[in-house]
């Protein structure tokens, strides 16, 4: 098992049989909208997740799943179906459907759960905040809020994948929720960069979560992204979410866009009864 981070919330997940890739948005750094998860890994990717229709996360996704012929898993929201395949609602304007048509879609609900090509998933609930953008020191702000109706952050949902033996579960954007109790997966990959932003936890928050959940290992994510001009969004001090981590007795790792945690150090950070330091790939 190898877990790879690309920054945002975009993540590839390998197992030697399935090749899991998460989120593969765009990124929003000078508006380049280059892709999060680079081209080089599109052809072997197995399964696309998407946990909702924000640029950063699914902007790239259609053309993953044509370039790989794998099916796209998102929440029901986020697509429709059309004379047998899949089209992903652009969440800035209503009805408008990308041209890229995806062959096999498993749109879910929170609560659902669903076989895929020998990976389970289970859809949980998420809850996107308002987003939060501040320009040139503060001086230009913008809030945007979800209203009634609205199409904002379609599709927002978490996931966990049960895959190669591990219980791995990703929160997309979300606010805490109450109702997630006690999921306690094998590894939690979790959003801590809303304290500026506002649009997901911030570390405070994020580790009610941790110990709501109970996960083995923490990886924190969707924090210090670009946005416009900003290279840091979102900030946050990660490496105070992990000392906070470790108080509650779960491992955490804090990974940098590149940093990939091989087999044998996550077999290790799994089994370990004391908190575990972050590291890169340690081979096959």
């Amino acid at each position: 098992m190898q877990i790879k981070y690309y920054g945002y919330n975009g993540f590839v997940i390998r197992d030697g049989q399935h090749v899991i890739a998460i989120d593969p948005g765009a990124s929003l750094y000078l508006l380049g909208l280059g892709p999060v998860i680079p081209r080089s890994e599109w052809r072997e990717v197995t399964h696309v997740v998407v946990t909702h229709g924000d640029p950063d996360h699914y902007w790239h996704a259609d053309r993953v799943a044509k370039a790989s012929g794998a099916p796209l898993i998102c929440g029901s929201e986020l697509v429709q179906v059309r004379d047998g395949h899949g089209y992903i609602y652009s969440s800035r304007a209503k009805d408008l459907r990308y041209a890229t048509p995806i062959d096999r879609v498993f749109a879910m609900d929170p609560g659902d759960s669903i076989d895929v090509d020998g990976v389970r998933f289970e859809a949980i609930a998420a809850n996107h905040g308002k987003l939060r953008i501040s320009m040139l020191g503060g001086l230009v702000q913008k809030t945007f809020h979800k209203e009634p109706g609205e199409r904002f952050a379609l599709g927002c949902t978490g996931f966990v994948m049960h895959v190669g033996g591990l219980r791995i579960a990703n929160l997309g954007d979300t606010m805490l929720l109450r109702e997630w109790g006690r999921i306690a997966p094998d590894v939690l990959m979790i959003p801590i960069g809303g304290r500026r932003s506002q649009n997901t936890m911030d570390e405070d928050q994020a580790l009610e979560a941790v110990e709501m959940l109970a996960p083995r290992l923490v990886i924190p994510c969707h924090y210090d992204c670009g946005l416009l001009f900003d290279k840091k969004g979102n900030p946050a001090d990660a490496q105070r979410f992990k000392a906070g981590v470790d108080k509650l007795g779960s491992q955490c790792v804090i990974m940098q866009p590149g940093d990939e945690i091989g087999p044998r150090l996550l077999a290790t950070m799994l089994d370990a009864e004391a908190p575990a330091t972050e590291g890169r790939a340690d081979g096959p």
